[in-house]
């Protein structure tokens, strides 16, 4: 039998709009569903009240207002703050992500050093001990205007992780709202 372009198409098309108006696309769907709920990483709330805060999102500069429902202390949903003069309501895809940041597999939640180009999870104290040691000996040879720290938001980790070194140093070169911070 000689397959034509024609003959070809009609079997292709007519092929797929039988599986469209098939059961199958539904089937494949809930398993995907089912599958996704047994991740490991997927967050399991722990039983407890439900409660929720109203803030701010400071994953970008926009600032919307967020509503986080939360089981105990545990985060288990984000939504837009309804009535929010930045957003009323809406929010993108990175604050509605905001759980998944913050309990996904692959962030980061201890200092780490480069080591033999390798990075070795450290201790918070090593950390700031070696940050320190470098600020105190930039500073010791007259380096100290090569520092600065730039941050996106007032009240991000940005700027709130370095305060204390820069205020234990008295380092003025902190660019991030270094006059809001108290540096200049």
């Amino acid at each position: 039998m000689k397959v034509d372009r024609r003959s070809f198409l009609a079997f292709v098309l007519g092929g797929a709009a039988g599986t469209a108006l098939s059961p199958l696309p539904w089937k494949v769907t809930d398993d995907i569903a089912i599958w996704s709920q047994n991740w490991p990483w997927t967050p399991v709330p722990e039983r407890g009240e439900i409660s929720t805060v109203n803030s701010a999102c400071t994953l970008c500069p926009g600032g919307c207002g967020i509503s986080v429902r939360k089981a105990g202390e545990r985060v288990i949903k984000i939504e837009g703050l309804k009535g929010h003069p930045v957003n009323d309501g809406g929010l993108c895809i990175l604050g509605l992500a905001g759980a998944q940041l913050l309990y996904g597999p692959t962030r980061i939640r201890t200092p780490q050093k480069k080591v033999n180009g390798r990075w070795q999870k450290i201790s918070w104290e090593e950390a700031i001990t070696e940050i320190a040691a470098k600020l105190k000996e930039l500073r010791a040879s007259g380096s100290a205007h090569k520092v600065a720290c730039v941050a996106r938001v007032r009240s991000g980790y940005g700027c709130n992780a370095y305060q204390p070194v820069f205020k234990r140093l008295r380092f003025v070169q902190f660019l991030a709202n270094a006059i809001d911070l108290g540096f200049l």
